[in-house]
């Protein structure tokens, strides 16, 4: 995704993907994740990430309202690091940490249906690793939302299509009720999941799959849509960082309403915020643009940070949760940065030469 450099978009990803690294390792060490304002850290993180996807996202195709060359960029987009991180996940970190031999790990049908995270078939489990971890087994908890962004980006050039057919004056609203809805489908979710769902039998486990995905999804999606809004409504002008303060305060005061309450705050006021740092006048934090890192950071964070754990306790380390963060925002921080150079950059310049032909 090319975009003027002049912004803080870099800056916005690299606190996102830090929060989503600090959070998971109060996870993974069985500890409480710390709040940052309404949600826990790293939600905040998806929060950024999917604001500003929302936005860029809507800007893109309004740039280029054409499918093929859209949909290319998408896919190029997640897949190639994804399935990096897949293959060295499987063929390099799960023979060194499964306590499995070498023999058995490789012919447990684990392996297959953790490969299929390379089409987005989302699997947590490899036979054998990180079983004695806080965390029991669970590889990348990270990769539950790529699903959900991937549908969004399939679902936004229909979305965008409709409105752009409607009269000039009604555009607005259709784009304003569209994503007021989508706020209304996650708090009504919420109640029934809250009060109906505890009455009925318990479902069966691809039920309660089903259910878990579709909480986990309607708690995100309404930043990307906000975001959205305010791109395909040019709304850039409103944006303002003093405004922003007020908002932050806003949000930070609604922590101590009851959900969702405080997430309908939320959504209203992390996109506002996020998108007026990014497109701040002055943007100090536009080198960070040079090197996108935080991708890279994002799918590989929760592996290192497994296998960090799982190294401490097969030595016998005492388990701290500043000393594991900050090897692990330095190791995932590399991996970022090897990502970005030897395979998102080449993609990139792939897929050029591809929608030039």
């Amino acid at each position: 995704m090319k975009q003027e450099r002049s912004n803080n978009f870099g800056l916005i990803r690299l606190i996102g993907a830090v929060a989503v690294i600090v959070g998971h390792m109060y996870v993974l060490t069985g500890q409480s994740a710390p709040t940052f304002m309404w949600d826990l850290i790293h939600g905040f993180g998806v929060a950024c990430f999917l604001s500003i996807g929302g936005y860029l996202i809507t800007k893109s195709w309004m740039r280029q309202p054409q499918f093929l060359p859209y949909i290319v960029k998408r896919v190029f987009r997640i897949f190639p690091a994804l399935i990096a991180c897949i293959l060295l996940t499987v063929y390099v970190v799960g023979p060194l940490v499964t306590s499995f031999s070498i023999e058995e790990y490789f012919s447990d049908p684990l392996i297959k249906q953790y490969l299929k995270n390379c089409f987005l078939l989302v699997s947590y489990w490899l036979p054998g690793v990180f079983e004695n971890n806080i965390a029991t087994r669970s590889v990348n908890g990270s990769l539950w939302c790529l699903p959900v962004e991937f549908l969004l980006y399939l679902i936004i050039p229909i979305y965008l299509s409709i409105g752009k057919r409607l009269p000039a004056k009604l555009q607005k609203w259709y784009y304003g009720i569209c994503t007021l809805l989508v706020i209304a489908a996650r708090v009504i979710w919420y109640y029934w999941t809250c009060s109906v769902a505890n009455t009925l039998a318990a479902p069966s486990y691809p039920v309660q799959l089903m259910i878990d995905f579709l909480s986990t999804s309607l708690q995100i999606i309404p930043y990307f849509f906000v975001g959205s809004f305010f791109a395909v409504c040019q709304m850039e002008k409103s944006l303002n960082i003093q405004i922003a303060v007020i908002f932050i305060c806003i949000a930070a005061a609604s922590a101590r309403l009851s959900a969702p309450f405080c997430y309908v705050i939320g959504y209203l006021c992390v996109p506002y915020v996020v998108l007026s740092l990014a497109l701040a006048e002055k943007p100090v934090f536009a080198v960070l643009n040079k090197r996108d890192i935080s991708y890279g950071m994002f799918l590989f964070g929760y592996v290192i940070q497994q296998t960090l754990i799982h190294v401490f306790l097969q030595k016998g380390y005492t388990i701290n949760v500043w000393i594991l963060m900050v090897l692990s925002v330095i190791l995932s921080a590399v991996m970022g940065l090897l990502t970005e150079v030897f395979i998102e950059k080449p993609v990139g310049k792939l897929v050029k030469i591809l929608l030039k032909k």
